[in-house]
């Protein structure tokens, strides 16, 4: 089994995050071997085909009005015009107007025979106030990837 490289990308700070929006994404610390990149409208990454990756992600929210009874986002990959849900977070609205913070850890993606993008699309409620945020993908390496 081979190694693995990491990329991190950072949300725009202090961004509204409306529902069934991708998160914007501002920046990235990576390994030079990763391949992984941003598209140009900042809401979705590029995932290499025949891979598998590992994700997590943190993100610091607040929200506004409790319109419904919780937080639920999507780690979502869209390929082919079609957006498939990959893991959903979801989390109980306590309190309005008092930050939290939702993450999760250890997403296995797969891509097959072609490259898909991957985001963090809001599915409830209306809309958050994201503080900060951060995705880490790790791309696996020896588990059937081309590069080993």
């Amino acid at each position: 089994m081979g190694g693995c490289c990491g990329i991190i990308f950072l949300a725009f700070p202090r961004q509204c995050w409306t529902v069934g929006r991708p998160l914007k994404w501002s920046r990235s610390e990576y390994s030079r071997c990763c391949s992984m990149r941003l598209t140009s409208d900042c809401d979705k990454i590029i995932l290499g085909c025949n891979r598998c990756y590992v994700v997590s992600f943190s993100i610091d929210l607040c929200v506004p009005r409790r319109d419904c009874k919780c937080v639920s986002i999507s780690v979502q990959t869209f390929n082919n015009h079609k957006k498939d849900d990959k893991f959903i977070f979801r989390m109980p609205i306590v309190y309005e107007r008092v930050p939290f913070t939702a993450s999760a850890s250890g997403i296995f993606i797969s891509t097959c025979n072609c490259s898909d993008e991957l985001m963090l699309t809001l599915l409830s409620p209306s809309s958050v106030k994201v503080n900060q945020a951060s995705i880490h993908i790790m791309e696996m390496r020896g588990f059937g990837s081309p590069d080993e």
